[in-house]
């Protein structure tokens, strides 16, 4: 397997996934968006961005992002390691179980 991985600035990775019709999905624990099985998919480049354990995201990656989305856990646990969290975000939005 081969990842390729690449260093961008947060405004020019929003300003490349738009050129291309691309959507950037910031993912939140917050209880009162959409789950992440609930965003609209194009046919363009799809940005999951993932924040910290604990505090998340900043408020203005959050306000810039086209879509906020929560990964569905029980309320007990409040946020989950992004390690999994990207794993589960990935399964639920490519494959949609």
């Amino acid at each position: 397997l081969f990842l390729p991985v690449i260093t961008v600035t947060i405004e020019n990775l929003f300003t490349t996934v738009h050129q291309h019709d691309g959507i950037v999905v910031a993912l939140t624990p917050r209880r009162e968006v959409a789950t992440i099985k609930q965003i609209p998919l194009t046919s363009g480049p799809l940005a999951l961005i993932f924040g910290a354990e604990g505090y998340g995201l900043p408020d203005d990656t959050l306000q810039a992002a086209d879509f906020l989305a929560r990964i569905p856990i029980v309320a007990e646990v409040d946020s989950l390691n992004v390690g999994h969290a990207a794993a589960v975000a990935f399964a639920l939005t490519f494959h949609g179980e």
